[in-house]
């Protein structure tokens, strides 16, 4: 099943939230001469690179939980969603997330409560000058109505989402935790994802740096397939059996509108064939579908 991994590299002209953050420097060195090489992190801070946070952060070390306190269990296979934003309409607006804009992203899917929301907006460059201030920022209204979804964790790629309007008192006032700056959103599918985010186990701290990844779930994923599934099956129980060529006949013309739902397969199923390939048979099943992923895989591929 496809692994997207949505951290992004730490090198030396990282970003960092002003003067008060130390510069990044690797140092290479060893214990003894010629021998058990090591790495120091000059500059290495909690908000180095993606990094997950509690709303310690804002509300203060009394008043908030710390981030060792976050169980690994409440970190592992979160149901995740990912808004991807109109990269259209947020210049026009002045590179702000309004509700518009939000609501439209977030068509066609469900949040279950404690699910991670993670919005995107193409913003992913860590080492342009500008991503720090000139990125896309929430408005106030659009920050209330994330947060009315209940979510236990939500995230973008964007590093400011304070801007114009406070957003902060109303994010702080919860426990849901911040996931950010993430890389790579743009190809993660909206739904069907499960988001894992590792922080440094370092006590003591409202935020650390975190290693984070979405595998996208193939198949069935919650109850409501598995019903829909099941009573399907029961409706057809007594449907005669069709010849193929009828069958096809009847459905060419929504056919591949209706097999488009498993457009997540089809890209599984071109990974899993090795790169080493040069000739597939294709047993003639439907109108091919599953030979555009394949193709742009392994272009010289003789099918």
């Amino acid at each position: 099943m496809p692994v997207y991994d949505i951290s992004g590299p730490i090198r030396e002209g990282i970003w960092k939230y002003g003067d008060a953050y130390p510069d990044f420097r690797l140092e290479h060195t060893s214990a003894e001469p010629g021998t058990f090489f090591f790495e120091i992190f000059h500059g290495m801070n909690s908000q180095t690179g993606v990094y997950l946070e509690t709303t310690a952060h804002v509300n203060g070390y009394e008043t908030g939980r710390m981030l060792s306190d976050v169980p690994v269990s409440a970190l592992v296979n979160i149901p995740c969603r990912v808004l991807h934003l109109d990269r259209d309409a947020l210049a026009k607006n002045g590179g702000a997330i309004t509700l518009t804009i939000l609501q439209k992203a977030m068509e066609g899917l469900d949040f279950p409560e404690g699910c991670a929301i993670l919005f995107e907006a193409g913003w992913d460059d860590w080492y342009a000058p500008e991503f720090l201030t000139g990125g896309p920022w929430l408005t106030r209204e659009s920050m209330a109505y994330l947060l009315s979804k209940k979510p236990s964790l939500m995230g973008s790629d964007t590093s400011a989402w304070q801007n114009e309007e406070p957003v902060f008192d109303l994010f702080a006032a919860t426990d849901t935790l911040l996931l950010a700056p993430l890389v790579g959103l743009d190809k993660v599918p909206g739904k069907n994802g499960l988001l894992t985010v590792l922080p440094i186990l370092v006590e003591g701290t409202c935020c650390a740096p975190a290693r984070a990844v979405i595998v996208e779930e193939l198949g069935m994923t919650s109850d409501n397939d598995y019903l829909s599934l099941k009573q399907w099956l029961e409706e057809t129980r007594d449907v005669p059996l069709e010849a193929m060529d009828a069958f096809f006949n009847v459905r060419i013309g929504d056919y591949e509108e209706h097999m488009s739902q498993w457009a997540a397969h089809y890209r599984w199923m071109a990974e899993l064939i090795p790169d080493s390939t040069k000739t597939l048979l294709d047993i003639g099943c439907g109108t091919g579908l599953e030979l555009d992923t394949i193709f742009a895989r392994l272009p010289d591929l003789q099918v």
